[in-house]
């Protein structure tokens, strides 16, 4: 089952403003991800302090931006009768 169908049955929320909330942090983990390598570029080219900023930066948005995703789906496995 899906993350997005899986947060409906769980949460009880629309499924519509799961799939909004997945698309938003999608886009998220990109421009962090793009930052991160931005700042490599630029530490990688002239050893520079604003370079190291925007590298740590891009770093910290992309590993929170992770773990929300990962929020997304169930707190719990679900149980099963046997």
């Amino acid at each position: 089952m899906s993350k997005l169908k899986t947060a409906q049955r769980v949460t009880g929320k629309p499924l519509l403003a799961a799939a909004k909330r997945h698309a938003n942090l999608t886009l998220s983990m990109g421009v962090s991800a793009s930052v991160a390598i931005a700042g490599l570029a630029w530490v990688g080219a002239t050893k520079s302090f604003p370079g190291a900023c925007l590298t740590l930066v891009g770093l910290l948005a992309l590993m929170w931006t992770i773990h929300l995703y990962g929020r997304l789906g169930p707190d719990r496995r679900e149980r099963t009768s046997d």
